[in-house]
């Protein structure tokens, strides 16, 4: 029987973190580094995303909610209008608690053509 894509990606994190795949779960709900849930879900996406073509240009705007220097939530989102909406409701969870600090990223994806260069 094939693997689903969410099976492939339990696999590659588990084996990124040299744990073992049914080990996750303990990790999840924890604060680890990288929530294990986040992290399926841009595998995930990564494992089905097609590659662009010569031309073609992806943009995703990305947050992390860092507090004592620990991630406590990061997320993606397709404009930066859903990014901050998102990254604004776990500043508001999780500073309650103590002070956070958020940092936005845009993610360009493209293909090598699309860079203009030789």
């Amino acid at each position: 029987m094939d693997k689903t894509i969410e099976q492939q990606a339990r696999e590659i994190l588990a084996m990124e973190m040299g744990i073992t795949a049914e080990m996750l779960d303990a990790y999840d709900g924890f604060r680890a580094p990288c929530r294990v849930s986040v992290a399926l879900r841009a595998i995930a996406r990564a494992l089905t995303r097609p590659a662009p073509s010569d031309e073609e240009v992806e943009v995703e705007y990305e947050f992390q909610v860092m507090q004592d220097d620990c991630l406590q939530a990061s997320g993606c989102a397709p404009s930066p209008e859903e990014a901050a909406k998102e990254a604004d409701h776990y500043a508001l969870m999780y500073g309650q608690d103590s002070p956070v600090e958020v940092v936005f990223y845009k993610r360009i994806r493209m293909a090598r053509a699309a860079l203009g260069v030789g």
